[in-house]
């Protein structure tokens, strides 16, 4: 199976969010991780230099898949 993440910034203050380089492909093994063994694949990470809350990046998943799902990690702002 496959899943393909998209990207959209959305960004209102004096710095853009920085994201952490990502690889283009992501290749699993058939088998490596079940539901009753779940594993992280990639990590999406961003940084704002912005202070306070305007710092704050929040990074929100849509999956319409039961075979991926994303966990949603928050940093201080």
């Amino acid at each position: 199976s496959t899943a393909r993440v998209n990207i959209t910034v959305l960004d209102v203050n004096d710095n853009s969010p920085q994201f952490l380089p990502l690889p283009e492909f992501i290749e699993i093994q058939e088998g490596v991780y079940t539901p009753s063994s779940p594993g992280e694949v990639c990590l999406i990470s961003a940084i704002d230099s912005d202070i306070g809350e305007n710092g704050r990046v929040t990074i929100i998943t849509y999956s319409h898949s039961e075979l991926f799902s994303f966990r949603e990690v928050r940093g201080p702002g």
